[in-house]
């Protein structure tokens, strides 16, 4: 099975990006940029894209292809640190420049199951992807999956999603963020 199917709006011809050895996963994701559609099957379901860089997320793994004169290959694994079987790093992805976040929603934080984690990784040299930041909500619930969704913008302002910040016990409020303070 091909992780991922390139399809151009000229023809939908297919080419495959390899999956790194033994990955596994499951679910499916499409994200399209420009006239071209990439679809993650067999890896898990959370796609972002950002020039020539995929991220797809699977079981406690994201996988990173680069595209370059030869076409795509597969450079590198982002792996949360800590990290456990069940977090759930991968769920949700986003690329923007040299910085990619990635969800953990069913990361446990100070004794809070599913309270959920959010990961910065920036991109270094040439492929290198150094982990930058682990963010959790400043006061983590039980049940609140802080990183199902998660988004940067080109200045890199990161949003994370929780949501269960609200149900089941669980607290929640919104304020605005404002740039420079």
């Amino acid at each position: 099975m091909r992780p991922f199917a390139r399809l151009t709006a000229a023809g939908l011809a297919a080419a495959a990006l390899a999956g790194p050895p033994g990955a596994v996963g499951a679910g499916a994701a499409t994200v399209a940029t420009g006239e071209t559609v990439f679809t993650a099957a067999g890896i898990g379901g959370a796609v972002a894209t950002y020039e020539d860089v995929v991220l797809a997320g699977g079981a406690n793994a994201t996988e990173v292809y680069e595209r370059d004169a030869s076409g795509w290959r597969h450079t590198a694994t982002l792996t949360p640190s800590p990290g456990a079987p069940g977090d759930g790093f991968g769920a949700a992805v986003a690329l923007s420049g040299q910085f990619a976040v990635v969800g953990a929603p069913g990361t446990d934080v100070a004794g809070r199951a599913d309270a959920g984690a959010a990961y910065v990784f920036q991109r270094v040299g040439t492929g290198d992807w150094v982990p930058r930041a682990r963010l959790v909500a400043p006061v983590p619930a039980a049940g609140a999956r802080f990183g199902a969704a998660v988004d940067a913008s080109a200045e890199l302002w990161i949003v994370v999603g929780a949501p269960g910040a609200g149900v089941h016990g669980c607290s929640s409020r919104a304020s605005p963020a404002r740039r420079g303070r």
